[in-house]
């Protein structure tokens, strides 16, 4: 049986790695603190396991639906460019966290993504990016009264 490793495959099993390493990070931090993080993450990881299976199931059917097309056709497919650009954004995200903190990397990385990768206007960045910071005030800091982390250069504000 020939199976294609699609760019979407490879993708979305980096998405599921990142969901599964964060629910097993937040199994170790109190109980306060874990619930929200291990919800998302969980629920991400569980979402992104049956797309991943679902994906996997249509490329097994496409190839044995045309055997032909399968022989004229590399057995890997080269992850596009557009997906491996997502992966860069989704790993400079995670290393802004790690040295900035989360409210440096909000304020500076969304509006950022949302201008350059995802083409919306200043206006529409600006808002998002205020409604996101002051939710993230309001669930964290209010609500569940936890800090967030403030990075490697301890950039907490609050």
């Amino acid at each position: 049986m020939n199976s294609r490793i699609t760019g979407e495959t490879i993708f979305t099993s980096f998405l599921l790695c990142i969901f599964v390493a964060g629910s097993v990070v937040s199994l170790g931090w109190p109980s306060q603190a874990r619930g929200l993080p291990l919800a998302l993450m969980g629920g991400g990881a569980v979402l992104t396991f049956v797309v991943l299976l679902s994906g996997m199931k249509s490329v097994s059917e496409e190839v044995g639906a045309s055997e032909e097309a399968a022989y004229e056709q590399p057995d890997t497919e080269v992850v596009p460019e557009g997906e491996w650009r997502m992966i860069v954004w989704i790993l400079a995200f995670l290393g802004m966290v790690l040295v900035v903190g989360f409210w440096v990397t909000t304020a500076v990385f969304m509006p950022a993504f949302m201008l350059t990768f995802g083409r919306e206007s200043w206006k529409m960045a600006g808002a998002f990016v205020t409604v996101s910071l002051v939710a993230l005030y309001l669930i964290f800091h209010v609500a569940l009264q936890i800090p967030l982390y403030g990075g490697i250069l301890g950039f907490a504000f609050l």
